[in-house]
């Protein structure tokens, strides 16, 4: 209910450019090694661009760069045998999540055509998700439409650098990648 003072808005604006700039690049490299591994999905692809944001919703799925969310309980709470007290902290695994079987059919498959691709917890849920999904969905949408428009089946030519797996936003530091011609 209470409004950012100017401190609060520079520190928000700030956030907000850091990470999208740095979450967007780190899941697009994600979305090009999930490629590189299925190359029959990059020729839908480039079959199909109206597939692109589908595509971008099943790599937020299938390979999420961010890879925990954090919370903390608000009131004590037991679900099935787990009990959680006010204030506890709380680790949610997105990758887990994101590949239930009882919400994702076939979850370890990777596959643009799903008929909702956007069931996923890239982006947190509730009131704290990402205030850049919006943004975020639509880069990577159009990024891997024009990469795939012009480019080849991408695939890996080098060893990957990724970033610590303990970092709220993983993917690769250094991904050699070469495209096959289209």
């Amino acid at each position: 209910g209470a409004s950012l003072n100017e401190a609060e808005l520079n520190n928000m604006a700030l956030l907000l450019v850091w990470a999208s700039q740095d979450t967007t690049s780190r899941q697009l490299g994600r979305a090009l090694v999930a490629f590189s591994h299925n190359p029959g999905q990059w020729a839908l692809l480039r079959q199909h661009p109206s597939l692109a944001s589908a595509a971008a919703a099943e790599t937020l799925r299938w390979t999420p760069q961010a890879r925990m969310i954090h919370r903390y309980a608000t009131h004590d709470l037991t679900y099935r045998d787990l009990h959680l007290a006010a204030g506890d902290f709380i680790f949610c695994c997105v990758v887990s999540a994101n590949r239930d079987p009882l919400v994702v059919p076939a979850p370890d498959e990777f596959d643009i055509r799903r008929s909702q691709p956007g069931l996923q917890l890239a982006f947190g849920g509730g009131p704290h998700h990402c205030l850049g999904r919006a943004l975020a969905r639509l880069e990577l949408t159009e990024a891997l439409a024009a990469l795939a428009e012009r480019l080849g089946t991408p695939s890996v030519c080098g060893p990957i650098t990724w970033r610590d797996n303990l970092a709220m936003i993983h993917g690769p530091d250094v991904l050699p990648l070469k495209f096959a011609k289209p």
